[in-house]
């Protein structure tokens, strides 16, 4: 089995998300990352797919996702094109914000999406 992983953040960042993937690596589960962050020149994991997010035309359209279409039409071109380079059986969507873009494209791709919705939405927002 081939599971596809979307999330809002580094895949290291986020220690909830690195210990399901270490869980699916033990029992033999192939899985694919869509996450955010620079690709690290130590990164030899080709599994993993990093979508550069440091500028402020990105942190514009994230803010104003809940109003604006930029940000979902960008995540949703980003999550069909990966999952169609890299398919996978189903797409585990971590983030509530990342579930349009990622029911979307997984419709387009007819694959099925689990939603993990693990994070305080407000508490996002004030990061930026």
């Amino acid at each position: 089995m081939k599971v596809g992983i979307v999330l809002h953040n580094d895949i290291h960042a986020d220690v909830r998300v690195h210990n399901e993937w270490n869980i699916l690596k033990k029992h033999k589960i192939q899985v694919n990352i869509l996450c955010t962050g620079k690709k690290k020149a130590t990164d030899t994991n080709e599994h993993i797919k990093r979508v550069n997010t440091n500028g402020n035309l990105y942190k514009f359209c994230y803010i104003s996702a809940s109003s604006l279409p930029f940000f979902k039409n960008f995540w949703k071109k980003k999550i069909t094109r990966y999952f169609s380079e890299n398919p996978v059986d189903i797409i585990h969507v971590h983030d509530l914000f990342m579930a349009g873009p990622a029911i979307a494209s997984a419709k387009a791709l007819d694959i099925p999406v689990i939603a993990d919705f693990h994070e305080n939405y407000p508490e996002t927002f004030q990061k930026f």
